[in-house]
This record gives C-alpha cells, structure tokens and sequence, in this order.
C-alpha cells in the first residue's frame, strides 16, 4: 500500500484523485498522509478529481493532511487553489493553514495569486 511508483506516488495519490471511501481507509490503516512525491506534492496537492474533491480534501485535512506544506515550486494547496480558481477549496484550506503569507519559489503569497 505504501508503495511508490516512480514519481514517489503512493496508491493514497491516486485515491485523492478519485475515492473518499478508500482515502479513509488508507489513512486509517497504511499511508503517510504527508508523503511527498519526487515533485514535492503530497495526497493534499493531488486532489483535484471535481466529482470527490471537497469530500476528499475535507478528509485529508481532518485527518491530518498538512496544508502548509509546499511542492518543489514552492506552492502550498492553496496556491494552486486560487492558481485554478477552485474557489469552492480557498476557503478551507484558508481556514486550514498557519501560513497564509508563505511565498512560493517566485515569491508569490497565496494573496499575490489571487489578484
């Protein structure tokens, strides 16, 4: 369950990506919720499947999930939220992060994207 493709995801990734069910039971019983892969992301960038995704990032953070926590660009899951305009996440993952003024490697805040 732990194991690693060869970009570093584990099966956690691609259950972010598509099943709220099995990310619980994952959590619950196998992955490391704050794993990074080779790019930096963990589960928390990686869920971005519209059909499960607020259910899913819900579950991550309630479970753990850090979302403060930057990939290799320096982007946390906020920055990308507000990158894509997934308007229906900044709010939670606002609520959810001690690091609302962290910079990404361009020197961008969370705040700088969104204007």
């Amino acid at each position: 369950v732990n194991a690693e493709d060869s970009n570093g995801n584990t099966s956690l990734y691609y259950a972010a990506k598509s099943s709220p069910r099995i990310v619980g039971f994952l959590i619950d019983y196998y992955s490391d919720i704050n794993h990074k892969n080779m790019n930096g992301e963990t589960p928390l960038h990686f869920c971005n499947q519209k059909k499960f995704e607020l259910e899913i990032l819900t579950i991550l953070l309630a479970k753990g999930a850090c979302p403060d926590l930057a990939n290799n660009d320096g982007n946390t899951p906020l920055h990308l939220a507000i990158l894509h305009s997934w308007d229906y996440k900044i709010a939670l993952l606002i609520d959810s992060s001690s690091e609302l003024n962290r910079q990404n490697n361009y020197g961008d805040t969370a705040l700088h994207l969104a204007v």
